[in-house]
């Protein structure tokens, strides 16, 4: 076999191997395998209006829609329902050690723990006479990680990123009372009912909060699965 031959088939061999070495990168972990979902951690600002419950949400909805695994929600009242039946407490655990030992009150094989790493508001203001505009813009962080129930080893774990843009228009109610009830020589009660929360020293819709936990939910949830089993999933 001439050098040239023997070089060709040495890189056919090699390209023969890389599917299967990087194959074998990939943590695997079966279809079917009982996943105990944890609630998500929300602390600081990242505790405002509930986050933490909403992230959770978002992130058993996108398990549920694309992963192939039983999954379990360890919902608070769910576990302490099951805690009830079964005569047991985790009181005096460590949040980890909690984790686990609720993982196994639905024998289950792997469990997902999270956080939101932080959820931020960048905002900037404009207006005119009565009316004033505030642009918010919300970004959320959310990390996850899945762990091995019976080794306590992290199979894998993903990091998801979100935002959400909304402009809210406020009339200065006050002067805009004054000056109906000067033009019309009564009074008039003006009020507006708007669907958001105090934060930071602003008002910010919840809706914005909302889109930006989803976003950064099916981020992180789409990059773990993809690094588990190293299926690509649409964005």
């Amino acid at each position: 076999m001439s050098m040239r031959s023997a070089a060709l088939a040495v890189l056919l061999a090699l390209f023969a191997i890389l599917p299967t070495a990087a194959e074998a990168a990939v943590a695997k972990i079966p279809a079917g395998a009982k996943i105990a979902v944890m609630p998500i951690g929300a602390y600081g600002d990242a505790a405002v209006y509930d986050a933490g419950r909403a992230a959770s949400e978002y992130v058993m909805a996108v398990l549920r829609k694309e992963s192939r695994y039983t999954l379990y929600d360890c919902d608070p009242e769910i576990v302490a329902d099951r805690l009830d039946e079964l005569g047991l407490s985790l009181a005096g655990l460590t949040e980890n050690d909690a984790a686990m030992e609720t993982a196994k009150l639905f024998d289950a094989d792997y469990v997902v723990r999270g956080n939101i790493l932080s959820l931020g508001d960048s905002h900037s203001s404009s207006g005119f006479l009565l009316v004033a505009q505030e642009q918010h813009t919300i970004t959320a962080h959310i990390s996850l990680r899945i762990v091995d129930v019976r080794t306590g080893a992290i199979v894998m774990a993903s990091k998801g990123e979100g935002d959400s843009t909304a402009t809210a228009t406020n009339l200065d109610l006050q002067s805009a009372s004054a000056i109906a009830s000067y033009t019309s020589g009564g009074g008039h009660s003006v009020s507006l009912i708007f669907d958001d929360v105090a934060w930071g020293g602003h008002n910010v819709s919840t809706e914005n909060l909302d889109r930006a936990l989803r976003a950064a939910a099916v981020d992180a949830v789409r990059k773990l699965l993809t690094n588990i089993d190293g299926k690509q999933r649409d964005k």
